[in-house]
């Protein structure tokens, strides 16, 4: 088969990234950009980097409750949209730092108009985003992309973990490694696994407050 020169070079840039890498590691060899200041019982997302062969391997992850909220809040905006002025959108990305030159946006932010109009649709998108958070038929299931960037290997992962500390982010780090040698499948680790809106009502007692 014919390789693909885009990727190839991706794949040479990325190793050569990976010689220079030097960002500190703990014990396993894992490399986590902030500290875990999480006192929650239950987990949204978390970012880890790691060195596999001769790539940086950078994990964004994501619980599948996570990903509920998002699917949602997306939903939500969505249906409500059509109740919207002509006032343009402006989103304020906020960034996380990935390395000492580099950050990625992980999130954007609705920078909101003060008008009665707007404030009468976002109060009817909140209403309806707490809706559906109840009452919506998404299912959610463990996923995995993989892609290749010119100074990494990208992994955008959903699981069904509390990655809430050192210890926890570890373990989350062992399963991808696993997959990426392909040596398990997510149908062996989460068989029949979902996450839907009774989930969500079931963990109720150790979520924060509502906004």
């Amino acid at each position: 088969l014919m390789k693909n020169k885009f990727i190839e070079y991706k794949k040479h840039s990325a190793k050569q990234y990976a010689k220079k890498w030097n960002a500190p590691r703990n014990a396993q060899g894992n490399h986590f950009p902030h500290l875990f200041e999480n006192s929650s019982k239950l987990a949204s997302c978390e970012e880890v980097f790691f060195k596999l062969g001769s790539q940086v391997v950078v994990v964004w992850w994501v619980h599948p409750r996570q990903q509920y909220l998002l699917l949602c809040d997306e939903c939500a905006y969505l249906m409500m949209l059509p109740l919207r002025n002509d006032t343009p959108l402006i989103f304020k990305p906020k960034y996380k730092k990935i390395d000492n030159s580099r950050k990625k946006a992980m999130s954007f932010e609705l920078v909101q108009s003060s008008t009665v109009e707007e404030q009468e649709f976002w109060q009817k998108y909140r209403e309806k985003y707490h809706e559906l958070l109840t009452t919506s038929d998404f299912v959610i299931k463990p996923f995995i992309n993989i892609k290749q960037y010119d100074w990494c290997l990208g992994v955008d992962i959903c699981l069904p973990l509390e990655v809430l500390d050192e210890t926890s982010a570890n373990e989350l780090v062992a399963i991808v490694k696993d997959l990426l040698r392909q040596e398990t499948t997510l149908d062996k680790l989460y068989p029949n696994y979902q996450y839907t809106k009774e989930n969500w009502q079931q963990e109720t007692p150790f979520r924060q407050p509502e906004n």
